[in-house]
């Protein structure tokens, strides 16, 4: 499969391998004669342009694995404000948690859990939140798993919570942060962290996350991450001086910019963001 995606992408061995493995052990790989570490794996994925998720896509013949299906039912469930597609979901994965035991499946109820409880403004389950952050306090290096996992519980989770994880999240996804696909959901995290500290009235944390995801963007071409972070900075800035010259012409330059790529259904939800924001702290 390795070969195939080489040569579709015309990349050579040599081209391929540099500075991660021998020619002759790729060349072994890609006739399964050698077995290769994850992180090797990775590395040559990202060189390929190739992500986790597209390689799994591939390896199942073109359909939604389990875990992807699932993730992509949940998003719609949340996104329809659909409790009772929410409900269903929770049972067959209670199911198929009774069946293997695999802790992805925990992991999942867990999520169903906090966005039911998010949707009908309520607190979420002390199991369902505990479930997740042990798990993530453990793990030693966040991949993309952790990272997905994190991401979409994030919005829920108590602010304490918030803080100490996305704290982990920086420090344990180092490992792997030169691969494109962890470093954009690490740049993910601290966006997502931004805006729910700056909606709770956390100030003294803001800083701290803006610093942090400025950082990861100095020396990228993700210009959409890089607006969404000034967008939100500019937020910052507002909320402690609404009369602030700086956050007004900030947030209006980040907006225009995101209609001007044609991403002008986000940029409404980020004026609404930002109306909500000013109006809290009246």
């Amino acid at each position: 499969m390795v070969r195939d995606l080489r040569t579709a992408k015309q990349l050579t061995l040599s081209e391929t391998a540099k500075g991660i493995v021998s020619i002759s052990f790729l060349s072994k790989f890609e006739r399964g004669d050698n077995e290769i570490s994850i992180d090797h794996l990775l590395q040559i994925l990202d060189r390929l342009n190739v992500s986790l998720d597209e390689l799994n896509f591939i390896a199942n013949d073109f359909e939604l694995d389990e875990q992807h299906y699932f993730t992509s039912e949940l998003k719609n469930g949340v996104e329809a404000n659909n409790i009772t597609k929410l409900e269903s979901l929770l049972k067959s994965q209670d199911k198929i948690y009774s069946l293997t035991g695999n802790f992805r499946n925990r992991h999942n109820m867990a999520l169903i859990n906090i966005h039911i409880a998010h949707l009908n403004h309520s607190t979420p389950s002390h199991d369902a939140i505990e479930t997740i952050e042990q798990y993530l306090l453990t793990v030693d290096a966040w991949g993309y798993y952790e990272f997905l996992l994190y991401t979409n519980s994030l919005v829920a989770l108590p602010t304490d919570i918030i803080l100490l994880l996305s704290k982990q999240a920086y420090q344990r996804g180092v490992l792997y942060s030169p691969i494109n696909i962890i470093q954009n959901q690490q740049v993910a995290v601290l966006i997502n962290t931004i805006s729910a500290v700056l909606k709770r009235h956390e100030f003294s944390q803001v800083n701290l996350f803006i610093k942090l995801a400025e950082n990861d963007l100095a020396s990228s071409n993700w210009l959409f991450e890089i607006l969404i972070v000034k967008f939100f900075k500019s937020c910052y800035l507002l909320m402690k001086d609404p009369a602030s010259a700086e956050g007004k012409q900030g947030t209006e330059a980040a907006l225009d910019i995101l209609i001007t790529l044609g991403k002008s259904s986000y940029a409404d939800s980020l004026k609404k963001y930002k109306a909500e924001l000013l109006n809290s702290t009246i």
